[in-house]
């Protein structure tokens, strides 16, 4: 399947930021849970992660199916083509001239 250059550097980014959200929510979990539950500032930026993590999820999920369906109306499209230039050519066989 062929990317995008832009497609490569959004999957890139999409993967660092849940790389990212992951070490981060490993980390409050281990270092800063007495901290969260005493403080609810501390709590925010834990929310924004998880928040973060689900989305890059959803997007990294969504990348390989989205191109499957763009290879599959290419076929498609391909496909109708060719029987439309068969079907051309059954309406007006060429001549054969010996």
């Amino acid at each position: 399947m062929k990317y995008s250059r832009n497609e490569k550097l959004l999957l890139i980014v999409w993967l660092m930021l849940a790389t990212l959200s992951i070490i981060w929510i490993f980390f409050s979990l281990i270092f800063g849970l007495n901290l969260m539950i005493n403080e609810k500032f501390f709590l925010f930026p834990f929310i924004i992660s998880i928040l973060s993590l689900f989305i890059s999820i959803m997007y990294i999920c969504r990348f390989p199916t989205k191109n499957k369906e763009e290879n599959k109306e290419f076929i498609e499209k391909q496909s109708s083509v060719r029987d439309y230039y068969l079907y051309q050519q059954l309406l007006d066989p060429p001549d054969l001239n010996n």
